[in-house]
């Protein structure tokens, strides 16, 4: 698997700790590693900016490096 962040999330902050996320609609929990983290903050604050092809790149690296998160998240 290729976790390597897209340019476009170039300077991200990853931190250290693994964190509970849930679904904005369901409240399905999953846990998320760090890098995972970072990147669902950034995708969704890029969403909420309007910012659509930076979520564009978010997502399909969500869909390629953390699938069942995928699933639950962002789907």
């Amino acid at each position: 698997m290729n976790k390597k962040i897209p340019a476009t999330f170039a300077g991200l902050s990853v931190g250290n700790k693994s964190e509970i996320v849930r679904n904005r609609f369901s409240g399905d929990p999953v846990e998320l590693e760090p890098e995972a983290l970072a990147m669902y903050d950034a995708i969704i604050g890029a969403e909420a900016l309007g910012m659509y092809s930076m979520v564009q790149d978010g997502i399909a690296w969500f869909r390629q490096n953390h699938p069942r998160a995928f699933m639950i998240l962002l789907d």
